[in-house]
Formats: structure tokens, sequence, C-alpha cells
């Protein structure tokens, strides 16, 4: 079953959280954090890869940077991963996971190339809520913009805190959709999505959304739409009619009609039936990243930087950000004289501050 191709690294407090999840249903997992406190929080965790010398990087996507630079051995317990499928689980808002995860990337996909690593690299990516402290916001965008940039990772499933109330309910239902999917060993004579089927759907860069709902949810097709696209723990779907794949996995005798699905989102490349599971599971993925959310962050952290900005002139001061130079500003990396490799740009940065 894909459970078995498949292991997840927790970045930060948020990531490790959740992959905690899904180290408890059997799942291999790995955590890298620099928190002494978030680490002891993670009750029974395995495999724990520590950022020694950085106990938390305080909101500065930078220093976690630094931080791995400084702990290269970790890149070496990566490489022993045997799981074909790596999934990076972390926040965009916060410093160690949103500075962190797009390096891995690069850093992945690098050995690829030059070692045969041969591993897709996935994303479960944590958006933050709107009430959330500015500098998370202005995190969370340039992180979102650096992975949307990139042509050589696997599909990237972006959860939004803003879906419940409960952020404990929301992880646990990312890891349920997820877990739903992964052990998922259905036949029927009927038809199948095979385990190649799902790898395709797993490997193709954009973002997924699923659910995974019982007969009576699934009988009622408003009620199943929404709870694929709407009332759902993901970021909203951009309207722009860009899908890749669409696989249904049906519990009833009677099918889902997959053209309801298809109106709302797009024409896909093609799609997948299957039949005999014990919940209807459905997948779509090949989507578009949801820039029209994540200009939105952009501006949540616009309007939140103005009225910062005029709450303190009324003090009288004209107190001035450093590195603010645009309302939003991207991580800007020191010059080089050549074109470095991740790997080797983090060896530069070896004992940086």
């Amino acid at each position: 079953m894909i459970k078995d191709k498949v292991a997840f690294i927790g970045l930060g407090a948020c990531g490790s959280n959740i992959t905690l999840l899904f180290q408890k249903r059997g799942y291999t997992c790995f955590y890298i954090n620099g928190s002494e406190q978030d680490n002891k929080s993670l009750s029974g965790a395995r495999n724990i890869l520590k950022l020694k010398g950085h106990d938390g990087c305080g909101g500065d996507r930078t220093v976690s940077e630094i931080a791995l630079a400084d702990n290269l051995e970790i890149i070496d317990e990566i490489k022993k991963i045997k799981e074909e499928i790596i999934y990076l689980v972390f926040s965009t808002a916060g410093s160690t996971g949103s500075g962190i995860a797009p390096i891995l990337c690069d850093i992945i996909s690098e050995l690829n190339e030059s070692e045969g690593f041969n591993k897709t690299v996935c994303c479960i990516a944590v958006l933050p809520r709107r009430d959330e402290a500015l500098q998370k916001h202005i995190n969370a965008y340039n992180c979102l913009r650096e992975l949307s940039e990139k042509t050589d990772i696997g599909s990237c499933i972006l959860v939004d805190n803003n879906k419940m109330d409960s952020l404990g309910r929301i992880n646990a239902t990312v890891v349920h959709h997820l877990d739903c999917f992964f052990t998922d060993e259905s036949y029927s004579n009927r038809g199948n999505v095979d385990v190649s089927e799902k790898m395709r759907m797993i490997k193709q860069q954009g973002m997924m959304v699923m659910s995974a709902v019982c007969n009576g949810k699934a009988s009622k097709p408003v009620e199943y739409l929404e709870s694929l696209l709407t009332k759902n723990v993901f970021a909203p779907v951009e309207s722009d009619g860009i899908v890749e794949y669409i696989a249904v996995i049906n519990s009833m005798n009677s099918p889902i009609n997959t053209d309801i699905i298809i109106k709302a989102v797009g024409i896909p490349q093609n799609i997948f039936n299957g039949y005999g599971a014990k919940k209807t599971i459905t997948i779509v993925s090949g989507l578009s990243f949801p820039f029209t959310y994540i200009s939105e962050i952009k501006e949540q952290a616009e309007e939140k930087y103005q009225e910062r900005m005029q709450n303190r002139n009324k003090m009288g001061g004209m107190l001035k950000e450093l590195n603010f130079g645009s309302p939003v500003p991207a991580v800007q990396e020191k010059p080089i004289k050549k074109k470095l490799n991740r790997l080797e740009m983090l060896r530069n940065l070896q004992g940086g501050r």
C-alpha cells in the first residue's frame, strides 16, 4: 500500500505536532527543530533531529537557514530515508519550518540529480489565521511564494487554520484524510484506483485537496462537493480550471458523478474511478496554487504593517522597519560569485549569525 512508500519530516513545532499523529498511525517519521521545549513536548517521538546551538529561530526565517547550515549532519540522516515519497510538514507562518522547507525541497532535488536519491518531496504547509501577527503573515507569503516557484516538487497540501476553531481538530482531519488514502486497499471487478495511479497523483506538482466521507454525505451531491472544496480544512481552490487528476474511490454501489467535480474545478487530464472503499475517498491533484488567497495574505500583512506604523507615528516617532523595503519583503540572499547549489550555500553559512 502507499503507506509503506511514504515518510514524514515535521519541521518546527506545528509540523512536528502533525507528524507525531502520523507516527502514531505507524508511519516513518522524523522531526527537525531547535527548541528544546518543543522537542520535549513530543511525547514518544522518535528520530528527533535537533538543530544544535539554535534553541528556536525567533520568528526569523533566515535564522533557520543558518541553523540548518550549522547542522548539516541532518542532511545525512535524510539521505538514509528509504521511502519513495518524503512529506515535509510545517507552518508557513513560523520560522523553522517556513525557512527550512523550501531549502530542503532544493536539496532533495539536487540529491536526486547528483546521487540518484530518487525521492519525490511533497509538502503539507499550514497557513496562518487571519488574526495572527504581522511577521507570521510576512513569513507565510514569502514561503508560499518560494514554494509556488519550484518546478521539481510533488503535490502540496495547503492547510487553512481559519477553517475551524480547534487547531487540533484541523490537524487530526488532515491526518485522517491522508491515512484513508494511503491505507486504502479496496478492490472491485467494477474498477480500481491502483498504486501507480495514486503515486502519479501524489507526485503531480501543484495543490492537492481531498475528502473521505461516509455514505450518508457521499449520497448527497451538494454536501459531498462542499466536503471536498469548501467545508474542509484546505486552502480555497483557484477558479482557473487548471487540474491534472481526479480520483474517486467509491464506497457506494451508486458511484459519484464526477461531472459535478469537473464543473467545479475544471477538465482534468485523467479521471480514476475505484470501488469497494470503506469511505468514499476523493483526490484532486495538479491544481494551481491558490494565488488569490496568497495575495490576500500579502494584503493582510501590508494592512497590518500600515496600521502598526500609523500607531507608531501617533506617538511622535518615525521608526522604520529594518529590511522592510517593500510592503512584504522577500528574503534576500547574499550575492555569490558563482552559482552554488543549496548544500554549498549552506556550508558557506556555517557559523553565521
